[in-house]
């Protein structure tokens, strides 16, 4: 039993302890269905009595409204449109108090960004199309078990380039002579961020809901158990590699900032904010499909913006990805296609191609590079290098 299922169970069977005091309890919620949420032991033991309080009409909404409006703005910072608008919006839904001011709150907010010196009925609008929301299931538990699982601290640069790569992939089969597929990492110390852009097929609103409903089926039992066997591929299964890679960012990010837009909206993309377990997510207008993956990095991993460390770290994970990578610069970081896969026209092309590579890839100091190729017992191909050994001689005169 969780732990506020067992207050709330104490809690009911308290009474036949009391001799001359009772306890009643009360619960508010705007969800109906939230007693379903509730351990069967716990709803066994209630004996609710349900009030539903009709919802607020655009009129009431409008006097909640200009009451607090008041208080939390200047005069004549408010267009007359706003508060009517916020109470039309908020009664065509629910008629919830809440909601209407948090629409005044958000239009606040969006017009402060834009600089602007009213809130007007366009900033209404766009709050309109934020949606908030929180993961219910301990999400850095889950965070926990994955880095159980991948030990090593630079494993979401894999994850989040592998799913940028499969979203390509999915571009190119929606999309018959697409752009050629590519991603970008731009590292920044100064605002201690990574971000991860694509050109991929980007994802859909209802496809980041879909994820962070399936995080919240999955989180507290099966997926649990799954990172606690360290199983990838059921978890890839359960949550899908966008999901994989999500949770392999917060091993070293504190907060997440997706942009994204899919091949199948026009000019229509989200922007999903995640600081767990609280989300956003509103509607922005991006030029073209692909997806932007943000990661505001923890203090103690602020060593992966360092440019070399990034490089070398795409070569580990991704040098033979189909795709250029980039690090912050104009040149591919990435192989691409490994030198025993294309075609020499001289021994003396070909060894110098993989003696670039060898010197490109590793510390040592090749003396001489070995093709090698072989049928059985297995294919493989590939090359062997004999490096450089410097010897320093030291004489000591007495």
């Amino acid at each position: 039993m969780r732990k506020g299922d067992e207050v709330l169970y104490n809690l009911l069977r308290i009474n036949s302890e009391l001799n001359s005091a009772r306890v009643s309890l009360i619960g508010i919620s705007n969800d109906l269905t939230f007693t379903e949420l509730l351990d069967p032991r716990v709803r066994s033991l209630l004996d609710e009595e349900e009030i539903i309080f009709p919802p607020y009409n655009a009129e009431q909404l409008r006097d909640i409204l200009n009451e607090r409006a008041g208080k939390a703005f200047n005069d004549s910072t408010l267009d007359n449109a706003v508060i009517p608008l916020c109470a039309a919006f908020a009664a065509s839904e629910h008629g919830d108090a809440r909601r209407a001011l948090d629409l005044l709150c958000v239009s606040g907010e969006i017009a402060e960004r834009s600089k602007s010196k009213k809130v007007c009925a366009e900033h209404v609008r766009l709050a309109a199309r934020k949606k908030k929301g929180t993961i219910q299931t301990d999400f850095y538990g889950l965070v926990e078990l994955l880095a159980k699982m991948y030990p090593q601290e630079d494993m979401f640069v894999c994850e989040l380039l592998q799913n940028a790569h499969e979203s390509i992939l999915e571009r190119k089969t929606l999309e018959k002579g697409s752009v050629a597929g590519s991603i970008s990492i731009i590292a920044d110390r100064a605002t201690k961020t990574i971000s991860f852009q694509d050109n991929g097929a980007g994802m859909t609103g209802q496809e980041i809901v879909d994820y962070l409903s399936t995080i919240d089926r999955f989180g507290t039992e099966e997926l649990h158990q799954h990172l606690q066997e360290k199983n990838r591929l059921h978890v890839q299964k359960l949550i899908g590699q966008f999901g994989i890679s999500i949770l392999s960012a917060f091993t070293v990010a504190k907060r997440l900032v997706v942009e994204t837009r899919s091949v199948d909206e026009d000019k229509n993309g989200l922007r999903w904010t995640f600081s767990p377990p609280s989300y956003d997510l509103e509607f922005i207008k991006k030029k073209e499909p692909g997806t932007t993956v943000t990661l505001y990095l923890k203090q103690e991993y602020l060593e992966m913006t360092n440019l070399l460390t990034l490089k070398e770290t795409v070569r580990k994970y991704a040098d033979f990805l189909p795709f250029p990578i980039y690090v912050n610069g104009r040149r591919p970081v990435n192989t691409i296609q490994a030198p025993w896969h294309r075609s020499y026209e001289s021994e003396v092309e070909r060894r110098n191609a993989y003696l670039v590579w060898v010197s490109d890839r590793f510390s040592d100091v090749p003396l001489e590079v070995i093709p090698m190729e072989m049928e059985v017992p297995h294919p493989v191909k590939g090359v062997l290098y004999i490096r450089t050994v410097i010897f320093h001689l030291s004489i000591w005169r007495g």
